[in-house]
């Protein structure tokens, strides 16, 4: 009976050592920032006949973001986004680009929903969220990953959105 508990002990601290340890060492980080568009459009949309008020497009955005991880601060990222827009709600999904600082790529995708809310005083704000995944990059970055949720809104001014989420940045 010691013999099988100390090659558990055995088994537990090799899987730490040679997996966990590692693991940790790889880049895992929490990254939380800010985006705001630039540039947005050309549009390109279509009302269906098959429901009242809907309406489905394609667009492509620029954004500019801050960000609390050095790697990822000052990046722009660019959308390429489809929209299915039903009366007040909606959803979209989009591929993006953000190239880093210097000059670095990391490659992702994106969905949510998003609802239109008028105001009393006929004022109108679009309220979003969703999540965002990351599967690739370039140069330094090649081989990140990383998974989160973004949540914002878009008003007459402008689209502005938060994000947070994991990274894995390899180790160059």
């Amino acid at each position: 009976m010691k013999a099988k508990l100390w090659l558990t002990i055995i088994a537990v601290t090799a899987l730490a050592v040679f997996v966990i340890v590692p693991l940790a060492h790889a880049g895992w980080k929490h990254c939380k920032g800010t985006g705001k568009f630039i540039e947005s459009g050309p549009e390109m949309a279509f009302d269906c006949d098959d429901w009242p008020k809907h309406r489905v497009s394609i667009e492509k955005s620029i954004a500019e973001q801050t960000c609390d991880c050095p790697e990822l601060d000052g990046s722009r990222q660019t959308s390429y986004e489809y929209h299915d827009r039903k009366g007040t709600g909606g959803t979209s999904f989009a591929y993006y680009t953000l190239e880093t600082r210097g000059g670095d790529k990391i490659f992702g995708k994106y969905s949510g929903r998003g609802r239109r809310e008028i105001k009393k005083d006929g004022s109108w704000e679009v309220h979003f969220i969703g999540e965002w995944e990351e599967y690739d990059g370039t140069g330094k970055l090649e081989g990140v990953k990383g998974k989160g949720t973004y949540w914002g809104k878009i008003t007459p001014a402008g689209v502005s959105y938060e994000w947070e989420g994991d990274y894995w940045f390899p180790d160059k």
